[in-house]
């Protein structure tokens, strides 16, 4: 199993890395421009739907080795891009109020886009979860109440949000 595995992280790694620094070079989270933010937004949904999927067959046919860094690191690679993704939907949204919006049509427009970005963050963010990811891995994951961790696709966003949580985990791993 772990040849199969290393494998297909040899095969698959530049992939997942091209895609990744695909996402991270074109940010179309701060434009106006919605049909743009349309175009942009499609291709990098197929680019995270295809991850998404690599992920669920990688985690299935790798389960006895999960614990291993190189598949971690592996598993890492392809939840950052798809956390990339996420991440850039919510900046959107945020950055394009609706409620400011004069014109009907492109209220009504920004309100669907909107709808789209929200069921495709919780249905990425859902079968992420799914697959149970649980390391015990310090890096992985920030304990929050008692053993239970923040899955590590939203690791880079909660510490941006909270930059106090570095300084936590750093304590916390200190201690033990």
């Amino acid at each position: 199993m772990a040849n199969f595995v290393q494998d297909y992280i040899k095969s698959n790694k530049s992939h997942i890395e091209d895609y990744k620094d695909y996402l991270e070079g074109k940010d179309w989270s701060m434009t106006r421009e919605i049909e743009y933010a349309k175009k942009e937004y499609s291709i990098q949904s197929t680019i995270v739907k295809s991850v998404i999927t690599d992920l669920k067959y990688f985690v299935k046919k790798a389960e006895a080795v999960l614990e291993h860094k190189y598949v971690i690191d592996f598993i890492e690679l392809m939840t950052s891009t798809i956390d990339i993704f996420n991440r850039r939907c919510e900046v959107y949204m945020s950055v394009n109020d609706w409620t400011t919006e004069q014109d009907d049509d492109k209220k009504n427009k920004l309100l669907q886009f909107f709808d789209k970005l929200r069921r495709e963050i919780t249905d990425n963010t859902d079968d992420v979860i799914a697959l149970n990811l649980d390391f015990d891995v310090n890096n992985l994951g920030i304990k929050i109440h008692g053993d239970k961790k923040i899955p590590f696709l939203f690791r880079d966003m909660m510490e941006e949000m909270f930059p106090q949580l570095i300084e936590a985990k750093d304590e916390y791993h200190n201690i033990e």
